[in-house]
């Protein structure tokens, strides 16, 4: 079902953006006479009467007696809103229906009130009409396409795992036969008797005798041939002129049958003379249960880390042992070990990797109603859609992006005049693209708007007390739009339904920071902004930088490591209480956990390693006593006893046995971080550090 709704909800769109195509309004009456057909199969009945009356407005728009105006297209999208509403009340307790459609029958049913002049029917329109029914006509004449839901694509898929045969039953009844339905009704139960009918096409049960006046098509599984199946309907049937049966293979991709038919007739004779292709194409797929995914990845992460100890244990042996030929082997088996291990996690990776289409498909219809509700005209552009994405991080990001995309179409993109007056197109363009980049993804979210002004977010910063008025007279580009992830922060004068309320950049923030990514800001005034987010490509399993502080060892999530440098202490200073240092002409301030650890610092060091650190924004040297190198580390959680620790985000068991925590590089800078660590280049500092060379 879910599968009908986002084909209604992108084909209302196209019906919107094209016009009255006659291939667009067929396709969403198809989804809508589809989800009917399956609600009244399960006895929904508030669907099924919803349907039905949207199906007449369509029929409407293709008869040409209805303009798809915006009135009208915005009544198909409230349909749709309550559509996907019955579905969750139905999901949630069949029996319990609370979703209220009759606002919304109200309004369809005006708009089939209004019927329109004839006199005003274009001759265009009418060419338009006569076209579309010569398609529809040839469209009868081509092999049968259902529109299967959910329930019946398992249905199917599952009947040709078991071998079992799929065939759709094609029957044309006599032209002299008195009640069409009646007969089409017993001959769904004559099927039923041979095999199980999925689906019956027209809907026999509901269309009635006036349409049924082509060919009834049955879409039948039985352990039977096509040939036994079409003598015992000749022979043992009355009032059928003649059937046709072949194999239906279903395809998954677009829903079509592929077979080539044969037909017989009363008299015997073949109408079509090619064979039946009984080669069956079976498609390959099994649906698997989210859960037994999370736990075959759990399985996958107890692997990774039995095959680090087993190189470990090898690597100890032979250095213990170096003649030894038997130690030779272990390490060869540790290493095709290795090998297999690696190839079954990029194997279970992908299965729970999705196209970021299911993610990117929400948005049209977003940016539709922003720019309708704001009286702004968008055009979205949306760039990589076939990109793959880990499940979890996908349903975990899309509430960030929405908050990016309110804000854009809200904040950044000008209204028409405006946009007008300042030598713009009239319509704003927001772009929103995904692409792999080695281990993570990146997605952009861009608008040619009017970009963040920068004066006034240090005067609403100091407005509002996020900071004071000293702290931004010596705020930096960087700093400056670091502001607006600050909790409560909004340059919005009104609060409205869209925002205003201070409270979406730091939930994008703070969602981004939990999946170990990394968000940046690049902006220009009155030519827009580009939020730029780094996800890793999975939670589960990730790259970390192990290194010591002190005697312990901790884990650092490689996606946040920016680069590591070795620098005498000497050249490390300290002002006004924070340590520094200048790396690349740029001055960062210094983080040493041992003092939050109480631990003492590692004492006579001539150079000292210093990983640089970036989240978001933010930049920091995290000082360590020794780099240990990178390895692949299963993140556990800390468990409900220890509970959240906020400059950790889990623990990993290390190859010979010992867990290492895995620092939180966001609690890192909250925690142990002051003032000085919201940004990256500190202009303040670093002058004051030339002067002080002078």
């Amino acid at each position: 079902m879910e599968e009908q709704l986002l084909l209604l909800e992108e084909s209302i769109l196209e019906l919107e953006r094209c016009g009255e195509n006659p291939d667009i309004i067929q396709k969403i009456f198809r989804a809508a006479h589809t989800l009917k057909g399956s609600s009244s199969a399960m006895g929904f009945e508030k669907m099924k009467i919803l349907t039905h009356e949207m199906e007449n407005v369509l029929d409407k728009i293709r008869n040409h007696r209805l303009k798809a105006t915006n009135p009208v297209i915005n009544v198909l999208f409230q349909c749709l809103d309550h559509l996907r509403l019955l579905k969750d009340d139905f999901l949630t307790d069949r029996k319990d229906i609370r979703t209220d459609i009759s606002t919304v029958l109200d309004g369809l049913k005006r708009i089939l009130s209004e019927e329109p002049d004839p006199d005003k029917i274009s001759d265009c329109s009418k060419d338009m009409a006569v076209e579309s029914m010569v398609q529809e006509t040839a469209q009868e004449d081509q092999t049968m396409n259902f529109m299967l839901d959910l329930e019946q694509q398992i249905q199917i898929e599952q009947a040709a795992i078991s071998g079992l045969n799929i065939f759709v039953c094609e029957i044309r009844l006599a032209q002299d036969s008195v009640m069409k339905s009646a007969r089409a009704y017993l001959l769904l139960n004559y099927f039923n008797q041979l095999g199980t009918v999925v689906q019956v096409e027209p809907n026999i049960l509901e269309d009635g005798d006036d349409l049924i006046k082509n060919a009834i098509n049955y879409l039948v599984i039985t352990q039977m041939d096509g040939k036994t199946i079409e003598a015992k309907v000749i022979n043992e049937l009355m009032e059928v002129e003649s059937v046709k049966v072949y194999p239906y293979h279903w395809n998954i991709s677009n829903q079509q049958p592929l077979a080539d038919v044969t037909v017989k007739s009363k008299d015997g004779g073949n109408e079509n003379p090619k064979a039946v292709d009984t080669e069956r194409k079976v498609n390959h797929t099994v649906r698997v249960d989210v859960e037994r995914l999370e736990k075959m990845m759990d399985l996958i992460g107890e692997l990774v880390i039995e095959r680090t100890r087993i190189t470990q244990v090898g690597n100890v042996l032979h250095e213990r042992y170096a003649a030894d030929n038997t130690i030779e082997d272990l390490i060869g088996i540790a290493n095709q070990v290795s090998r297999v291990t690696n190839k079954l996690q990029e194997i279970v990776l992908k299965t729970r990797m999705l196209p970021i289409k299911q993610l990117f498909g929400r948005f049209p219809r977003l940016v539709r109603d922003l720019a309708q509700t704001l009286d702004k005209e968008v055009e979205l552009i949306v760039e990589g859609e076939e990109t793959e994405l880990d499940k979890t991080i996908i349903e975990d990001i899309a509430d960030p992006l929405i908050h990016l995309i309110r804000n854009a179409v809200d904040h950044g993109i000008e209204t028409p005049e405006e946009r007008s007056r300042l030598g713009k197109s009239p319509t704003g363009t927001l772009k929103i693209s995904a692409f792999h980049q080695e281990n993570h993804i990146i997605i952009t979210v861009q608008d040619d708007g009017r970009g963040i002004d920068l004066e006034r977010v240090k005067e609403t910063a100091v407005k509002k007390q996020i900071i004071t008025p000293q702290e931004a007279a010596s705020l930096n580009e960087h700093e400056i739009i670091a502001l607006i992830f600050r909790s409560g922060f909004s340059t919005s004068i009104a609060v409205s339904d869209v925002s205003g309320r201070g409270v979406g950049m730091d939930v994008v923030k703070s969602h981004v920071d939990k999946l170990n990514g990394i968000i940046e800001v690049e902006t220009r005034k009155g030519e827009g902004t580009k939020f730029i987010i780094k996800l890793p490509l999975t939670l589960a399993i990730l790259t970390g930088l192990l290194v010591k502080i002190s005697d312990e060892t901790y884990a650092l999530p490689l996606s946040n490591v920016i680069e590591i440098v070795r620098m005498p202490e000497k050249e490390i200073k300290t002002v006004k209480g924070q340590a520094i240092a200048v790396i690349r002409d740029k001055v960062l301030p210094l983080v040493w956990l041992h003092d939050h650890f109480n631990v003492p610092r590692k004492e006579n060091a001539k150079n000292i390693f210093i990983v640089v650190l970036g989240v978001a924004e933010k930049r920091l040297g995290l000082v360590v006593d020794e780099l240990l190198g990178n390895q692949e580390i299963v993140v556990k959680p800390m468990g409900s006893y220890i509970g959240k620790v906020e400059i950790f985000s889990g623990a990993t068991i290390l190859g010979d046995g010992s867990v290492a925590c895995i620092l939180d590089v966001a609690g890192v800078a909250k925690t142990v971080g002051n003032k000085r660590v919201i940004g990256a280049d500190d202009d303040l500092l670093y002058q004051w550090h030339l002067n002080s060379r002078e």
